[in-house]
C-alpha cells in the first residue's frame, strides 16, 4: 500500500469522524504506512469501513483496531478449542507407534500445545486416562498459545521475526507438555505457554521500536 493510499484512510476516518485531528499529520501517516505496508489498500479501507459500520462508541479506530480488523477479515482463521482437541484426539489414536508423524500433521498452532511427538505418545499410551482433565488442559494452554500468536500476528514483518525467534527458543527451554502442570508446585495447576522470560523480551523489543 503506498502513502498516497494511507492519506485516503485518513481521508475516510476524518470523514466518519469530524472530530478526527491528529496533532501530527505526517507522523500519523507515517505511523500507518510503516504499520499496514504488508496489506493491499482494498483490505485496508475495507477494514476502515468494516470498523466504522460496527462502531458504537464514536470514536475514530487507531491503527491497531484496523489491524485487528483485518486480521479478523483476511487473516488465517484458527481452529477453536473443541476442534483443536479433536484433532488431538484423533492423532492419539495413532500414535503409539505413529507419533512423530501424526504430531507432523497437526497444524502449528497445535504442535505448540502438545509440545512434542513423545507428549502425543505418552497420551495415546495412557491408562485410564481423564478425559475431561487432559480436554480442560489443553484448551487453557491452547487458548494461551493462540493469544501470543494473534499479538505476534500483528507486527511488522521484520519485528515479528525478531519476536518468533526470540520466543521459539525461551518456550522451547520452559513449556511444559500439556497434563503435568498439576504435579508442578511452580506452575499451581495453570499452563504457562508464554514464558516470564519471552514476556520480557516481547517487551524490550517493544521498547527497542518505541512500539506502544
Amino acid at each position: 500500500m503506498s502513502r498516497e493510499e494511507i492519506i485516503k484512510l485518513q481521508m475516510i476516518i476524518q470523514a466518519a469522524y469530524p472530530g478526527y485531528n491528529p496533532p501530527d499529520k505526517t507522523i500519523t501517516v507515517d505511523l500507518w504506512d510503516k504499520m499496514l505496508k504488508d496489506w493491499t489498500y482494498p483490505q485496508a479501507e475495507a477494514a476502515v469501513v468494516a470498523f466504522i459500520r460496527t462502531d458504537k462508541k464514536g470514536f475514530a479506530p487507531g491503527v491497531g483496531a484496523v489491524i485487528e480488523k483485518l486480521h479478523l477479515l483476511f487473516g488465517e482463521g484458527d481452529l477453536n478449542e473443541e476442534e483443536a482437541w479433536g484433532m488431538v484426539q484423533r492423532a492419539m489414536r495413532n500414535s503409539t507407534y505413529h507419533a512423530d508423524e501424526e504430531f507432523q500433521k497437526l497444524p502449528k498452532s497445535i504442535q505448540k500445545t502438545v509440545v512434542s511427538p513423545g507428549r502425543l505418545k505418552e497420551l495415546a499410551t495412557m491408562e485410564n486416562m481423564n478425559i475431561t482433565v487432559e480436554s480442560s488442559n489443553f484448551k487453557r494452554t491452547y487458548r494461551s498459545v493462540l493469544e501470543q500468536e494473534n499479538e505476534i500476528r500483528k507486527l511488522p514483518p521484520g519485528l515479528m521475526e525478531m519476536v518468533t525467534k526470540k520466543l521459539s527458543l525461551s518456550n522451547h527451554e520452559e513449556a511444559k507438555p500439556i497434563g503435568t502442570y498439576e504435579e508442578s508446585e511452580e506452575y499451581k495447576g495453570e499452563p504457562v505457554m508464554m514464558p516470564e522470560r519471552a514476556k520480557r523480551k516481547i517487551k524490550e523489543i517493544f521498547e527497542e521500536y518505541r512500539i506502544e
